[in-house]
C-alpha cells in the first residue's frame, strides 16, 4: 500500500517538473519572459583618443580606421546587435530544458514501477 502511494507522489513530481519546464519554455518562446542570460553583449569597448598618439596625417591610420567603421556598419546591418546573445541564450536554455524533462521522466518511471510493484 505505501509503495502506491510513494508512486502516485513520485510519479506526479516528474508530470510537475515535465510540465513546469513546458510552461517556462513556452512563456519564453512566445516572449513573456525572457530566457537567462548565459551570455551577454560584450561590453562597447570606447577607443582612447588618438590626439598626440597617432599622426593626422598618417594615412594607414586614417584608412584603417575608415575601414574598420565599413566593416562594422556591414555587419550591424547583416546581424543586428544583440542578436547573437540572444540565439545562444536560447540554444542553452533549450540544452538545460532538454536535460530537465529527460530528468522528470526518469523520476516518473520510478514512481510507475512502484506502481507495478
Amino acid at each position: 500500500m505505501i509503495n502506491k502511494i510513494l508512486g502516485y507522489i513520485i510519479l506526479a513530481i516528474g508530470l510537475i517538473i515535465i510540465l513546469g519546464v513546458i510552461w517556462q519554455s513556452y512563456n519564453i518562446f512566445n516572449g513573456k519572459i525572457l530566457a537567462p542570460e548565459i551570455f551577454k553583449d560584450p561590453i562597447n569597448i570606447t577607443k582612447k583618443s588618438q590626439g598626440s598618439s597617432v599622426n593626422s596625417f598618417d594615412i594607414q591610420a586614417q584608412t584603417q580606421k575608415i575601414m574598420q567603421e565599413a566593416i562594422q556598419e556591414q555587419i550591424s546591418s547583416i546581424l543586428p546587435s544583440g542578436s547573437l546573445t540572444k540565439i545562444l541564450n536560447l540554444i542553452v536554455w533549450s540544452i538545460f530544458a532538454g536535460i530537465i524533462i529527460f530528468a522528470g521522466s526518469v523520476i516518473s518511471g520510478i514512481g510507475i514501477k512502484l506502481l507495478k510493484n
